[in-house]
């Protein structure tokens, strides 16, 4: 099958949301433009519009496979990290900069924050449906590639200021360790 994604969905209406359902188009997202606070530049250019940007919970809840990304388009960009998914994770967690703190005004709508599990379904499982690979990528599974990483904290167990913050320890490829080491449990307290 032919697999679409349309990406850039800052702005969509309600009607078009349950059609990436019908029609299995893969939503994707970059969260790490999700910097929260208010946007009167995005407001006087789009009017009301601009406090309800960027709703991927909404297509999560409606059942749409979404997926995450970045998208890198500057130097800016890429020396302070916005490729990394765990700054990914954050952002979309919180609808907030990296920067920011529980004091921070949250990016409009407050509701459409996505759970971590959805986040990293997002860049995992469904990045491999989107890519058309589910029956060798995505997930651990019999049968599937043994690509995978060892991160050196629980993502849904760390303070949600602090994803951004989480390194992998051991990249594995094709089954072989390719960098870093595995870490016992003792060794980490």
């Amino acid at each position: 099958t032919i697999g679409i994604t349309i990406c850039h969905l800052e702005v969509v209406d309600d009607a078009d949301i349950s059609r990436f359902k019908r029609l299995g188009v893969v939503a994707n997202f970059t969260p790490h433009w999700w910097v929260g606070g208010s946007t009167p530049w995005v407001t006087q250019g789009i009017g009301n519009k601009a406090q309800h940007m960027q709703r991927a919970r909404s297509f999560i809840d409606a059942g749409v496979t979404v997926t995450f990304s970045s998208d890198i388009t500057d130097i800016y960009e890429w020396k302070t990290d916005r490729a990394n998914p765990f700054l990914g994770i954050q952002m979309g967690h919180n609808r907030l900069d990296i920067n920011s703190d529980s004091n921070t005004e949250i990016m409009p709508p407050r509701d459409e924050r996505v759970k971590r599990s959805d986040l990293v379904s997002g860049y995992t499982n469904n990045a491999a449906h989107q890519l058309r690979r589910t029956e060798e990528l995505g997930s651990i599974s019999m049968g599937k590639r043994a690509d995978l990483i060892v991160l050196d904290r629980n993502l849904f167990d760390i303070d949600r200021y602090q994803i951004h913050n989480t390194k992998p320890v051991a990249v594995v490829i094709d089954g072989k360790l390719v960098s870093g080491r595995f870490i016992a449990e003792h060794e980490t307290k």
